[in-house]
């Protein structure tokens, strides 16, 4: 899969109260994590920063993001935005 990190998305930033609204306790980024797979599908994930991961969403871990997925955490690393797959939520 590939990865597109996309700071301060302005429909992001837009949208905040709404986002805020649909993850209490969680803090929007501005950021979006966009993942592309081989087939050309595209999933973006708003970026949250908090304590843990929800379901279906991407938070921002400093030097990486963890992606909640149905059965595992995946991890992207922001230097290079290298996918490892069923990590912890750290």
């Amino acid at each position: 899969m590939t990865y597109k990190h996309i700071p301060q998305m302005p429909a992001v930033i837009t949208n905040a109260d709404w986002y805020r609204k649909s993850h209490p306790g969680f803090d929007v980024t501005g950021d979006l994590l966009v993942q592309i797979t081989p087939s050309g599908e595209i999933t973006s994930y708003v970026v949250f920063k908090g304590d843990w991961t929800p379901a279906f969403c991407c938070r921002d871990c400093g030097d990486h993001f963890i992606i909640a997925r149905y059965s595992r955490y995946d991890c992207v690393w922001k230097s290079d935005l290298r996918e490892e797959r069923d990590v912890e939520d750290y």
